[in-house]
């Protein structure tokens, strides 16, 4: 109201509010700045992530691979062993 009718007041309360706005959009500029870096490392993080969970897949498949070969050949190895056990058993029984 006082600056309606001060001409000087009137111009000192434009600058102030082109000196405030200013403020406002550089603040709104940084947070946009801010936003738009903390989305990329979400992004990246995302990424990143996802290539492990890749990764940690396929390791996965391959010891699940590994430990079927691995029961594969116990497997065998009971079977020889009991064979070795029934060889045994034969040959004590001839030389007695």
């Amino acid at each position: 109201m006082i600056a309606k009718n001060n001409d000087f007041l009137s111009s000192a309360s434009q600058s102030l509010y082109e000196s405030n706005a200013d403020d406002i959009i550089r603040q709104k500029c940084r947070a946009r700045e801010e936003y738009c870096k903390v989305e990329r490392a979400a992004q990246k993080f995302g990424d990143e992530n996802k290539a492990l969970k890749q990764e940690l897949d396929e390791k996965n498949s391959v010891i699940a691979e590994k430990d079927s070969v691995i029961a594969e050949k116990d497997s065998v190895i009971a079977e020889k062993e009991a064979e070795i056990a029934e060889l045994k058993k034969q040959l004590a029984q001839t030389q007695k």
